[in-house]
């Protein structure tokens, strides 16, 4: 419908055109056109020749729509493939904490699973790709405190998101894996734990994410690989070249940024 809509709208404004210009020739005499016939036959050459142009322009701009689709789907697959990849990791970690916790207190066991529950429901039955900061902050509070009933006192946290960047979209489950990380390869070695800090803003119109904990080399060499790069790559894949995700080491504090 769109393309009969056009073509006959080409061929509206283009013969009207032609005609105008021909009438206005043989008025003033300008001797482009002997006659009207000689104007007709030019505005039938015009004519065709933009319903063609126009026929290969919507063509081409419907192929690369196709294709601009296809590689959408493909992005939003392989996004969807490695949040999903995600999930389990999450949900073994969880389980080995709610384990360890049973041996030492089963009260405080019985409450992990209680929280654990309500944990997994919300974040498998959350579907999208992207989802609010606020939201993601939600999913950390619970997670971490299923940690802290396992860890008590050695765990100490700290979240600090300004107030605009809290309906920002980031991909789901982008903050929670670096958190984990810095429970399992920052605090849990450690005998007296230390403190995660979480510091959320709004930098140069961009939103900055940083996640600090306690870094100890040894127990980092052969971590937080398969998180990290699970993470880079939905970045790239949803907003491209525009995001970015450094970590750093560096006296006594490993810092991830994800922007």
């Amino acid at each position: 419908m769109g393309v009969l809509l056009l073509t006959i709208l080409i061929i509206f404004i283009t013969t009207t055109l032609a005609q105008l210009v021909g009438y206005l020739d043989l008025q003033l005499t300008f001797n482009l056109f002997n006659n009207q016939q000689a104007v007709n036959f030019i505005n039938f050459k015009l004519t065709t020749a933009s319903i063609i142009i126009c026929l290969a322009l919507v063509r081409y701009f419907y192929i690369q729509d196709q294709y601009n689709r296809q590689i959408q789907s493909l992005s939003d697959a392989r996004i969807g493939a490695l949040q999903a990849r995600i999930k389990p990791h999450f949900l073994f970690n969880s389980l080995n904490s709610i384990a360890s916790l049973i041996a030492i207190d089963s009260i405080r066991a019985e409450k992990a699973v209680t929280d654990f529950s309500s944990l997994m429901r919300r974040t498998f039955t959350y579907h999208d790709k992207l989802i609010s900061v606020a939201e993601e902050l939600k999913w950390i509070e619970q997670y971490l405190a299923i940690e802290k009933l396992r860890l008590d006192e050695r765990l100490k946290f700290e979240i600090s998101c300004e107030e605009t960047c809290k309906n920002q979209m980031i991909p789901t489950l982008s903050i929670q894996p670096l958190v984990e990380n810095a429970i399992i390869h920052g605090i849990q070695p450690l005998e007296d734990g230390g403190l995660i800090s979480i510091l959320i803003k709004a930098d140069n119109n961009m939103l900055s994410i940083t996640v600090k904990n306690p870094y100890i080399v040894k127990t980092n060499s052969n971590s937080n690989g398969m998180a990290l790069a699970n993470i880079k790559e939905r970045l790239q894949l949803q907003y491209g070249s525009k995001a970015l995700l450094t970590t750093q080491g560096s006296h006594g504090q490993y810092i991830t940024l994800p922007l």
